[in-house]
């Protein structure tokens, strides 16, 4: 029965910066006008503050900054400023695993920067928009966008971003099986943050190839890039990014067999994302962690491990991930021979699955259901 699945964690960026918008006046203003400029430039320090905030992790105060910022600009009538603060409102969003918020937040952006012509601002909310279609499954919506931001950041020069979504654009690639492109594109990426001195981008890009490799079953490449990833991560006390990478380095373990240590690095995967609150993160993991307890025959281990990370990924709105975990309980039922309840999951899964487009999860899942109908006599079906 074929094997379903492992959730493995690319690590996304998304390069947001507080802009500064205000323009500097010379000419003699009006009262009137130079009451609209100070707004402008409280907002202006709202929105700086805002993403100092968020930054540091700051969500809810970073959250009441960036609406006071909007709230001043449409006052104001600064649309370039609305833009800016739907920005940071789309990041608190993300932070706070609202994927659907944040979407809309970086669509709502994204019209007012092509209003005002801000090509920048563009490329940031197109970037913003890609990582949430990747959060929702929703591949080759986030390969348009993050396209539209590479031509974007290569046509101002700004190379620090062109590497950021090149690195996002290969998590896509991989993620729809496109693994040379994906490699092409790490490859891009890889040699940017190196010229720039990017130590951290450069650590997330070869976790990303580790993961390419891990996806090729080319375990012993995947080891050989997640720990020199893994060396710079824990260099830099990136425990956000270490967390992801240690997720996958069990990810490893549990393809090659060595369940002990993949359920070590998975532990320690665990621990940093609840320490961080990271509760999209804590879902990958437990359902990972479900794998390698089925490998093991602890199927009662097992769903306990995919019902949390379900009741996770339904809580955040991880709707592909729900899909995924799904299925896998239904291969528990399955291996049980509790065919009805297996069923009844691989059902949940294949509407999920195919309505955000995963084709070869999908031809999974109905594979799985047509032996599940064999084992039950039901021959007719099962075809």
């Amino acid at each position: 029965m074929p094997r379903l699945f492992k959730a493995l964690a690319p690590l996304f960026f998304l390069s947001v910066f507080a802009c500064s918008i205000s323009p500097l006046l010379s000419a003699p203003i009006s009262a009137q006008e130079l009451t609209a400029q100070n707004r402008d430039v409280d907002a202006q320090n709202l929105l700086d503050q805002g993403f100092q905030q968020i930054n540091a992790g700051q969500v809810e105060l970073a959250q009441e900054s960036f609406q006071q910022a909007l709230a001043l600009f449409q006052e104001t009538g600064n649309r370039q400023g609305e833009a800016y603060a739907l920005v940071g409102l789309g990041r608190v969003s993300e932070a706070s695993q609202e994927v659907q918020d944040a979407l809309s937040a970086y669509e709502a952006a994204l019209t007012l920067f092509v209003e005002v012509g801000d090509r920048p601002g563009e490329g940031i909310a197109l970037t913003g928009m890609g990582v949430m279609y990747g959060n929702l499954g929703r591949y080759e919506q986030a390969l348009g966008v993050y396209e539209n931001a590479l031509t974007i950041f290569r046509e101002i020069g700004d190379r620090q971003r062109e590497g950021d979504v090149l690195n996002n654009i290969g998590a896509v690639q991989n993620s729809l099986g496109q693994q040379t492109q994906a490699l092409e594109a790490y490859q891009q990426a890889l040699e940017i943050s190196q010229e720039l001195g990017d130590r951290l981008g450069e650590g997330i890009t070869l976790n990303n190839i580790g993961l390419v490799y891990d996806n090729l079953g080319r375990y012993e490449d995947a080891l050989y890039y997640y720990q020199q990833a893994l060396s710079i991560l824990d260099e830099l006390e990136a425990r956000a990014s270490a967390g992801g990478l240690l997720n996958n380095i069990g990810a490893v373990y549990n393809g090659l067999g060595q369940y002990e240590r993949a359920l070590d690095y998975y532990q320690q995967a665990l621990d940093i994302r609840l320490e961080l609150g990271d509760r999209r993160g804590e879902g990958i993991t437990l359902n990972n962690m479900g794998l390698v307890y089925e490998n093991l025959g602890q199927y009662e281990r097992a769903l306990a491990s995919y019902q949390q990370a379900l009741d996770i990924r339904i809580a955040v709105g991880d709707y592909r991930g729900e899909g995924i975990t799904l299925s896998n309980i239904g291969l528990v039922y399955d291996s049980l021979g509790q065919y009805e309840q297996a069923l009844d999951h691989y059902q949940q899964a294949l509407a999920i699955l195919t309505e955000v487009g995963d084709r070869n999860r999908s031809a999974n899942i109905l594979s799985n259901i047509g032996a599940l109908y064999t084992n039950l006599g039901q021959y007719e079906q099962a075809l």
